[in-house]
């Protein structure tokens, strides 16, 4: 029993920490906790002891497949081409940007960052007068400094906040509110761009004419990943996005 239980702790350890590298489980659960180990891994150890073992071989397995399909085939990069959306550009009544994360001190997370700054960018440029940006809710802190810095550098637009959302499907109706008020007929739409087609999905079906206009991908060359690394940023993004378009087509979000 005790060499069961430490083989299950051992195997349970190694199953995780290849399906986070995967990110499996934060696509599943949107789970992302560094105890998520230790409570696998005690999971794991009771199951190997009864007649489930396989189950645990099983969960490793998955992750070293996905691992694998990621950094050794091209599948999942051809794949990942069917998420994203970009439309030619066009005039609208308003640039809307999608939320992310946001640090402890207040900043803009990677992909806020490079959202936030396109979607500047194409209002200075004259694309639509008003810049909307969503803000994401729950424990995560408002940074409000970080976007005033930032719209100070890039000719103080006139910004309009959505929030607080925490889906897609949020942002999307809290941004169709918001166009029935102001009578809009069309928004530019900034996310990043694993993210665009079903983001430009969940707007359309409020009834938002939307033109997608994804931010650049800084992380990783989507038509061409080179590194282990981006690989592995593709099969985050291609997984997670799989999983949402799944719920959203059940509850008719999309």
């Amino acid at each position: 029993m005790r060499k069961d239980l430490a083989l299950g702790l051992y195997f349970g350890a190694l199953a995780w920490m290849s399906l986070t590298i995967t990110s499996v489980p934060k696509a599943l659960l949107e789970f992302d906790r560094w105890w998520g180990i230790f409570a696998f891994s005690g999971v794991c150890a009771f199951v190997y002891t009864s007649r489930l073992r396989p189950l645990v071989w099983l969960a490793g397995g998955i992750g070293i497949l996905l691992f694998v399909a990621a950094v050794a085939t091209p599948i999942l990069p051809m794949a990942a081409r069917s998420l994203i959306r970009e439309d030619p550009i066009e005039k609208a009544d308003a640039v809307v940007v999608l939320s992310s994360a946001t640090t402890r001190e207040r900043r803009l997370d990677d992909y806020g960052f490079a959202r936030i700054v396109e979607a500047m960018r194409l209002v200075h440029d004259g694309w639509a007068p008003t810049l909307v940006r969503t803000e994401v809710g729950g424990d995560f802190p408002k940074p409000v400094s970080d976007v005033a810095e930032l719209a100070r550098l890039c000719g103080r637009p006139e910004i309009q906040v959505v929030g607080p959302v925490y889906s897609t499907r949020d942002e999307a109706v809290g941004c169709a509110d918001l166009a029935r008020v102001h009578g809009w007929s069309k928004v530019i739409l900034v996310t990043s761009p694993c993210h665009s087609a079903r983001a430009a999905a969940s707007f359309e079906r409020v009834g938002v004419k939307v033109v997608s206009r994804p931010c650049p991908e800084r992380e990783f060359a989507p038509s061409d990943p080179r590194s282990v690394r981006e690989r592995l940023a593709v099969l985050r993004w291609w997984l997670y996005e799989q999983i949402r378009w799944g719920l959203y087509r059940v509850r008719g979000w999309v």
